[in-house]
């Protein structure tokens, strides 16, 4: 026989079951390209420092919360989808309930803070009854060649006021080395109390702030420009990016043997081109006034040779 404490307690699960089962099919989340800490068959390990994000689908945060960052992940994945520039993404999502509809954003990133919009769609996305939904997202043809991020967002039509999103890393071929993307930047909505609020479509005196987006900020963004590695030449120096200043070195280097003319010290400071000081008498004179000790002549004819040889390799 149930107790009236027994049946309060029952009746509280129950509720909390509902709730819990209605919140898992609200969620809606990224299947291809693989989101970053996606636990999907197929898809890459979390990058070192992150999870398998097994809550995939669940919002990044609502009107008064911000529970994880753009992409939820921070890290990108070892592995990366290869995109053609030009073409387009084949975007593939997970649905547990559609709640309406609502906004979309599909945008890209070089560095993970500064993003241009490749596709809106308002009030309609993920407008289906549930399942999966797919959509193609094109990738411009002037878009830089490189390591780039690919982010979704998404703000549901009806139910609790949130933001939905999910970031897949991929490397784009075929476009121009130094190309740059111009458009304007996402609207982030429902995230927090510092972004804008959208109401829940056809709510009495409500808008959907389909006219925001319209609004969006101008914005360019460029590849991150790869680090020049120099490359090691027979003697052990490195050039390309670092020439100059190992020139300069073996050039100091170099006319330091220089004797004084005035005092005989093999001290000679390089000052600019054809202008030089001793270190001990501390004159100052052009080129001509010193001479080239033996040694120095041995340092020159060996700087020489070693230029060659670095320029050759």
């Amino acid at each position: 026989m149930y107790t009236r404490y027994s049946l309060v307690t029952l009746a509280l699960l129950i509720i909390s079951l509902a709730t819990l089962a209605s919140v898992s099919q609200a969620h809606v989340g990224l299947l291809r390209p693989c989101a970053r800490g996606s636990p999907r068959a197929g898809c890459p390990p979390p990058s070192n420092g992150q999870n398998i994000d097994y809550d995939l689908n669940a919002p990044i945060g609502t009107i008064g919360s911000k529970n994880a960052p753009l992409c939820k992940q921070t890290k990108p994945s070892a592995t990366r989808t290869i995109v053609k520039a030009g073409q387009s993404i084949s975007t593939t999502y997970s649905i547990g309930a559609a709640h309406g509809g609502g906004h979309c954003q599909w945008a890209i990133s070089y560095d993970g803070k500064k993003w241009v919009v490749l596709k809106t769609m308002l009030r309609n996305c993920l407008k289906v009854k549930g399942g999966k939904y797919s959509v193609s997202v094109p990738i411009p043809k002037d878009a830089p060649a490189g390591k780039a991020t690919f982010m979704w967002l998404w703000n549901n039509a009806v139910g609790n006021r949130e933001l939905y999103s999910n970031c897949a890393d991929i490397e784009i071929q075929g476009g121009p080395k130094n190309g740059k993307i111009s458009g304007v930047a996402p609207l982030i909505a429902n995230y927090g109390a510092d972004n804008l609020v959208i109401d829940e479509f056809g709510s009495p005196g409500k808008e959907d702030q389909s006219a925001a987006f319209a609004k969006r900020k101008s914005i360019t963004i460029t590849a991150k420009r790869t680090k020049k590695v120099g490359v090691v030449g027979k003697y052990g120096v490195r050039y390309g990016a670092s020439l100059r200043k190992q020139v300069k070195k073996m050039e100091i280097t170099q006319h330091s043997k220089y004797t004084c003319t005035f005092c005989g010290r093999d001290a000679v400071k390089r000052l600019s081109v054809g202008i030089w000081k001793c270190r001990g008498c501390k004159k100052t004179m052009a080129g001509g006034a010193w001479t080239l000790s033996t040694t120095a002549a041995a340092t020159v004819r060996s700087t020489t040779r070693r230029l060659r040889e670095i320029m050759e390799v």
